[in-house]
């Protein structure tokens, strides 16, 4: 009713009002007499507004009862005149309204245009579902006409899709009074729409339903993309705990297949190799999710398949890509596929070398399920695989040389580092194996520097290929001598003549090269080894098998601690101080050893010493058997190898965190680009939605997923090389004192922090953002690992050596700057020490960051230290970290760039060069709403030819580090030929951030503000 709604406007202004606002036919009466008519009473009748005026209200109400006989019966039937009284300053009016079925209430005339000021679409029905009226949007979204739509009802809309769920919610509104639901609507032949709709009912004219429609797909696609780069992170993270595992090719390869299926939800992942008994064809090596069936039914050859041989020079795309099974003349084993509802699929080669030998095959339920991005990311599932083949395939080789060095016993051993000679062993393939001391001394590296290199790393890089040469005459002929110059560490170059032998391990070849200077004479070799077999402190053992009784060298009793007469004749006193996790495994060795009438034993164990302490044991024997043919005795040896298993452990978790770090980058790389796109996206949007919008809680949950996936691939940056450009000559204790308010907030106050600085300023070259993650890190490690409360205690010293049990295999002269990170918590057994750096190995509720500790080795060895843990249970952790002590004074920290006003002079125009398109258009659309002109493009040479072509118009230039078609830093140095004062600000996935540098993800804050940081420098 019109009295519904106070009226303040006054004269004339209130009869326009009120004659534009009501949809029905309308009559103003003053004093019995008509004195306006809105436009529907006019187009009715068929009269002006002229020809009502001064028109008696009873005359001009039977027109319109007379012009209403023409409309249709249904609407005829039900019209109705209502007359209301209002009063506008005093004078009486009376208002004439018609009501027509066919049209709007007047309330709902008022709703109508609050539904068009805040909805994408709307429409109103009957509750049978006939149109009463729709916005224009609703009619441009559905692709029907005015027309068309007035003869439909709401089911007959996408009626085979939503128009079903539409109209069975509609014909229950009369109950509920609202509903609010989603549905997916066709749109146009091929398009759908994800729709949110929202339902009310009115009572009124017979009843109507309200139905406000908003088009949600752009937020269904960024939930979407955010989960899937969940799911995504989460398979590359599997795959790569899963590279470990590399033992076993198959478990390896299972191990992935599941993690595709059960973390992505694809329905089908599947290893394709070569199948030996039915030549042309291929077999499934490994499989996961819904494949028995399908896999059993289907005939695929090796010419469908990526692992068809290529013609020479084929640069084909190394993948293959079906996104629509059912949309052409496909191969048979497809219909097969799409019987057992599969959609799409994407093929990426596993290859050894250059050639594909396998192929990972990921199906999908829908069509279109593969993007350019989440194939750019499952490559990196690939890259896993292959570097856990290649890691498994180091180790097997090692693991190999090590059981069949039969004829490298203790003694030689010993002779080797003894050796005033520099010795160095080095595979067939030229990657060192071994180094003496002598060898590492004259070339300035560490033993385990020496692990990690190439034979031609040390010598010039024009006489590689002469090296390359001689290594091979060495292969072919097994002993070559020549001279070549080598360089050092320090970069020194010096001549060395090597002696160089073939030796067979089992089914490898090594080569034992002899260094020496070409004016040092040989030394005497029997004096050589007579020293080494005096130092090489072998421990001697003679058993005696019928009468179980043992006769223990003196040396054998010296290297567990123990006199001369502190140890018995029994061979309880051996089997007594083998390690418990070791002893069933000793025994049943020996047991299986003289079964089978072995060429010799060899076994590795710990043994405790008389202190306590455990000590790695290589034991080494033959039986001697008797008459009869029973083993009468055993003679033997144990020799202390507990340096080796540490240097072992040392390289093999140097090498398991390069090839992680490697898989890092990449992943990190990638998922930045996609988490600045939806975490900025969702930073433009947000501002936008009002309070209590549920699209806002929405989008605020997605910005929240994108924060947590920025956390953890921060967590994987920790893991990858950095550039340490921005490293300094920092103060360590400034370091610690800075952070100690920091701390205590992030302990609690259940956990005391102490914090013992050093008396002589410990100085070292650091990256400080990296020290303070370090320092930060262990923190949280040991509040983890103490739920109750406890003690911290962080200290920092100065120190001339390192602790022995770090010096094995480093160069132990220092000064070094030591940082000692220690708690009371609940502490770890041996076997969880040892793998605590494992990116790997899952820890458990103490120390539970997967991630975190593997992070803090990586960023001591980025900075040339070195860190050991001791731990026991129930008496908690101690992390020793070391440094080499920096001589010179701090650097002057940079400083921070002033963030001017955000109007401050005129905004600049910027060069945009970005080949990601989607990362692109978000930067783009992030720095036009900063107020800047952007030239965006994807291309070197587009950006190149705007330069020339518009001399002086660019201040900035925008770019990743790598644009299509040239380096980044060269394009800037040639734009800048045309653009006077160019400055540059870089995208880089690489922390850290500083002036001219945005790492990704960011957010359109972050990058305005590093752009007026740039321009105001």
């Amino acid at each position: 009713m019109l009295s519904h709604f106070p009226i303040t406007d006054r004269g004339s202004a209130f009869t326009d009002l009120l004659l534009e606002w009501i949809d029905d036919p309308l009559l103003l009466v003053e004093n019995g007499a008509v004195v306006a008519a809105n436009d529907r009473a006019c187009e009715l009748c068929g009269r002006s507004r002229e020809n009502f005026a001064g028109m008696p209200m009873g005359a001009a109400i039977d027109l319109l009862y007379h012009s209403a006989e023409r409309l249709p019966e249904s609407i005829a039937d039900t019209a109705d005149v209502e007359v209301h009284r209002l009063a506008v300053e005093g004078r009486p009016y009376q208002v004439a309204v018609m009501r027509l079925p066919s049209v709007l209430t007047i309330e709902e005339s008022l709703y109508r245009r609050v539904l068009q000021r805040n909805f994408d679409a709307y429409w109103i029905t009957t509750d049978e579902g006939r149109f009463l009226d729709f916005s224009d949007s609703y009619a441009e979204l559905t692709g029907y006409t005015a027309e068309e739509l007035r003869q439909m009802t709401i089911g007959d809309v996408d009626h085979e899709h939503a128009g079903w769920q539409i109209a069975s919610r509609v014909s229950s509104i009369r109950r509920a009074g609202f509903d609010q639901f989603e549905v997916r609507q066709k749109v146009g032949e091929c398009r759908f729409m994800d729709l949110e709709i929202r339902l009310s009912y009115l009572p009124r004219a017979g009843g109507h339903v309200v139905g406000c429609v908003r088009d949600i797909t752009a937020i269904r696609r960024a939930q979407s993309e955010a989960t899937r780069s969940e799911r995504t992170l989460g398979i590359v993270e599997a795959s790569m705990r899963l590279a470990r595992t590399g033992e076993d090719r198959k478990a390896l390869l299972d191990g992935v297949c599941a993690a595709i299926v059960d973390i992505g939800r694809y329905p089908l992942a599947w290893i394709a190799v070569p199948d030996p008994g039915e030549p042309g064809l291929v077999r499934a090596e490994a499989a996961a999710g819904q494949h028995k069936e399908y896999l059993d039914e289907a005939v695929i050859s090796i010419d469908d398949t990526l692992l068809a041989p290529r013609a020479e020079g084929d640069e084909t795309e190394p993948m293959a890509v079906c996104n629509d099974f059912a949309s052409a003349d496909f191969a048979p084993w497809r219909e097969q596929a799409i019987r057992h509802g599969f959609a799409s699929s994407l093929s990426l080669p596993l290859k050894s070398g250059k050639k594909a030998t396998a192929a990972l095959n990921i199906y999908a339920s829908e069509p279109d399920a593969f993007t350019e991005d989440d194939i750019r990311a499952l490559a990196q599932v690939v890259e896993a695989i292959e570097l856990g083949l290649e890691v498994a395939s180091k180790r097997a080789k090692q693991k190999a040389i090590e059981q069949h060095a039969t004829d490298w016993d203790d003694s030689f051993r010993a002779a080797f580092e003894q050796s005033l000679n520099g010795m160095v062993v080095y595979g067939l393939d030229g990657h060192i194996l071994d180094a003496n001391a002598e060898f590492c001394s004259r070339m300035g590296y560490t033993r385990q520097e020496l692990l990690a290199m190439h034979m031609t790393q040390i010598v010039p890089p024009e006489y590689a290929p002469v090296f390359s040469e001689r290594l091979a005459a060495v292969g072919n002929d097994g002993f070559a001598a020549f001279e070549l110059p080598h360089v050092s560490r320090d970069g020194s170059v010096h001549p060395l003549e090597l002696t160089c032998r073939t030796y067979a391990y089992g089914d490898n070849q090594i080569v034992l090269a002899i260094v020496r200077r070409p004016d040092q004479p040989a030394q005497a070799t029997s004096e050589s080894v007579q020293l080494a077999v005096q130092a090489s402190r072998l421990g001697l053992f003679d058993w005696d098998l019928r009468t179980n009784k043992v006769v223990y060298s003196n040396e054998w009793k010296a290297l567990f601690g123990y006199g001369e007469e502190e140890i018995g004749d029994d061979f309880g006193e051996w089997e007594l101080r083998v390690h418990q996790d070791d002893v069933e495994r000793m025994v049943a060795d020996l047991k299986a050893y003289l079964e089978t009438r072995g060429r010799g034993y060899e076994a590795e164990f710990r043994m405790r010493r008389k202190d306590g302490a455990y000590r790695w044991i290589l034991a080494r024997g033959a039986v001697l058997y008797g008459a009869d043919g029973q083993p009468e005795r055993m003679l033997g040896s144990h020799a202390d190898i507990t340096d080796r298993k540490r240097l072992e452990q040392q390289n093999w978790q140097s090498r398991k965190l390069e090839a992680v770090s490697r898989l890092a980058a990449g992943v990190s790389h990638d998922l930045n680009d996609l988490l600045t796109i939806i975490n900025g996206y969702s930073e433009l949007i947000l501002p936008g939605l009002y309070e209590g919008d549920p699209l806002k809680e929405r989008i605020q949950a997605i910005r929240e997923a994108g924060e947590r996936a920025s956390r953890l691939t921060g967590r994987l940056t920790g893991l990858s090389p950095r550039h340490l450009g921005a490293a300094r000559v920092v103060n360590l204790n400034s370091v610690v004192t800075e952070l100690e308010d920091t701390l205590h907030r992030l302990l609690g106050e259940g956990v005391v922090l102490e914090t013992n600085l050093s008396t002589v300023i410990p100085y070292l070259r650091a990256e400080p953002s990296a020290l303070v993650q370090l320092v930060m890190q262990l923190a949280v490690n040991a509040r983890e690992s103490m739920p109750e409360g406890g003690k911290l205690s962080i200290s920092v010293r100065v120190a001339r050596t390192l602790p022995p049990h770090m010096s094995a295999g480093q160069a132990a002269t220092g000064p070094f700057v030591s940082l000692i990170v220690s708690d009371t918590g609940a502490g770890v057994d041996e076997e969880t020490r040892l793998q605590l750096f494992d990116p790997f190995f899952h820890r458990g509720p103490v120390h539970s960051g997967n991630l975190a500790l593997p992070a803090v080795y990586g960023i001591v060895k980025q900075h040339g230290g070195m860190i050991a843990a001791s731990s026991d249970p129930g008496k908690g952790t101690e992390f020793q970290v070391y440094f080499p002590l920096a001589e010179a004074s701090p650097d002057a920290a940079p400083e921070a760039a002033g963030t001017p006003a955000p109007n401050a002079g005129p905004r600049a125009a910027i060069l945009l060069v970005e080949r990601d398109p989607a990362l692109r258009r978000f930067a783009a659309e992030a720095l036009r709403a900063s107020g800047y002109a952007v030239q965006e493009t994807s291309e070197a040479g587009e950006a190149l030819l705007y330069a020339e072509s518009h001399p002086d118009s660019v201040q900035l230039l925008v770019s990743g580090q790598e644009p299509t078609g040239l380096d980044g830093r060269k394009l800037a140095e040639r734009i800048g030929e045309y653009q006077q004062g160019l400055r540059a600000l870089w995208m880089s996935s690489e922390p850290p951030a500083g002036p001219g540098v945005v790492v990704k993800p960011f957010t359109p804050a972050e990058l305005a503000q590093a752009v007026q940081g740039v321009l105001s420098d």
